[in-house]
């Protein structure tokens, strides 16, 4: 009996620390920012700018200082920091990733072919609920996605994965008002080959 009361006290014991560490953690942690970048505060763009987590290449990109095509490795740490599928820093990730998109510069076609995908399965609901805000605006933006999302998803098995995803994981659990968007980039991705091959 005493040795029963004695483990009973010490996993007792153990129960609150764990607790109490696990809570203390919590208490430590940042409140991530969720919103996009255009609509954030000075003073919230400002200390997502100072946060110690952020990848110094995306903030020498931010800065406009960031050169492409001078390191491989580098370009390809970059994009996978952007497309990261984590919040920490997300609004900004997001912003930067699409100001490439949306660029002109066809020197990072191949960069942008390879990671858009990513983007949009590491971020799926944060870029849709982006696009369809955007489309209520007026502004098509998803439209500059497609031609490196169809590119990457030309092949049937990856392309089915992708709208599986989407369709069936993503938007029954969310929001249902960005189906009408998901279906129009659908439509213009196939239209370009995704899902041919």
């Amino acid at each position: 009996k005493i040795i029963m009361v004695r483990s009973t006290k010490y996993l007792l014991l153990l129960f609150l620390f764990v607790s109490f560490s696990v809570s203390a953690q919590k208490k430590q942690q940042k409140k991530i920012v969720l919103k996009y970048w255009e609509d954030m505060s000075e003073a919230e763009k400002d200390g997502m700018l100072k946060d110690s987590t952020l990848n110094a290449n995306a903030l020498s990109l931010y800065n406009k200082t960031y050169v492409w095509g001078l390191d491989n490795k580098a370009d390809l740490s970059l994009m996978k920091a952007l497309t990261w599928d984590k919040e920490n820093n997300l609004p900004l990730r997001f912003f930067l990733f699409n100001n490439l998109i949306s660029s002109g510069d066809t020197s990072l076609n191949k960069l942008l072919t390879e990671f858009s995908a990513k983007m949009l399965f590491n971020q799926t609901e944060f870029a849709l609920k982006y696009f369809h805000k955007q489309r209520l605006k007026k502004n098509n933006f998803y439209k500059k996605y497609v031609p490196f999302l169809a590119a990457d998803l030309d092949e049937k098995n990856e392309y089915g994965t992708f709208k599986d995803y989407i369709n069936f994981f993503i938007i029954p659990e969310k929001d249902k008002t960005i189906q009408q968007t998901a279906d129009l980039l659908f439509k213009e991705m196939e239209a370009l080959g995704a899902g041919k091959k």
